[in-house]
Parts: structure tokens; C-alpha cells; sequence
């Protein structure tokens, strides 16, 4: 199993996060890095490379509470939502959540939000 890319929140500025990663494994832009605010799981996407090894993310969800020095792990990957016919019909959040008071459904597949859209 590959060791998780972990990261400090440096800075907090509303719905902007600024994390420090090592050198020499930034993440990539686009990338979700989730990070436990007390408890609540927070999802924040790289937005930009801003130098010093820190990367610029927004936040998916609030960032009341959070505090520097709070560790963030990236994903690898950018944000998923769950895809199929038992999505049809139903309302999800950005993240794939559902928002319409009804149980997440069980899906096979999970598509990442920024890929080439259908033909």
C-alpha cells in the first residue's frame, strides 16, 4: 500500500485554504484532499500552486473551527460522485451526497467530476 501524501494547513482566509506539502510531492490541480475538522469530514480542491511547497484549495463544505496546523490528506484523485441508474431521479451535492433525504444509493461505479464530457 503507497503511504498517504500529508499536508499542513497553513492558512484559512472564508472557503480558502492554503496547505503545505513536502517538495516534492505537491499535489496535482484538480485534486480532492479531505481533511478532518473535528470530527466533520471537509473536502477541499487544489486550485492553484502557489510556491514555498503550498498549494491553494477551496473548501467544499465550512471551515468553521478549523484550525492551523491540522493535517490534509490528498486523495490522488479529484472529486467523485456516484454515477448509474440508481442516481436517476435523485439530487447530490458537489461531492456526491445526497441532499434529498434519502439513503446514499449503492452504486458500482463513481466518476471523477473533472474528466472529457460524454461524445
Amino acid at each position: 500500500m503507497a503511504e498517504k501524501n500529508i499536508g499542513t494547513v497553513v492558512q484559512i482566509i472564508g472557503a480558502v485554504l492554503d496547505i503545505r506539502f513536502a517538495a516534492d510531492s505537491l499535489p496535482n490541480l484538480k485534486n480532492a484532499i479531505e481533511i478532518d475538522n473535528n470530527g466533520q469530514r471537509l473536502v477541499v480542491e487544489v486550485a492553484q500552486h502557489i510556491g514555498d511547497d503550498i498549494v491553494r484549495c477551496i473548501a467544499m463544505g465550512a471551515t468553521d473551527g478549523l484550525v492551523r496546523g491540522t493535517k490534509a490528506v490528498d486523495t490522488g484523485k479529484s472529486i467523485t460522485v456516484p454515477v448509474g441508474k440508481e442516481t436517476l431521479g435523485r439530487i447530490f451535492n458537489l461531492l456526491g451526497e445526497p441532499v434529498d433525504n434519502l439513503p446514499a444509493p449503492e452504486t458500482e461505479e463513481r466518476w471523477e467530476i473533472h474528466r472529457d464530457p460524454p461524445s
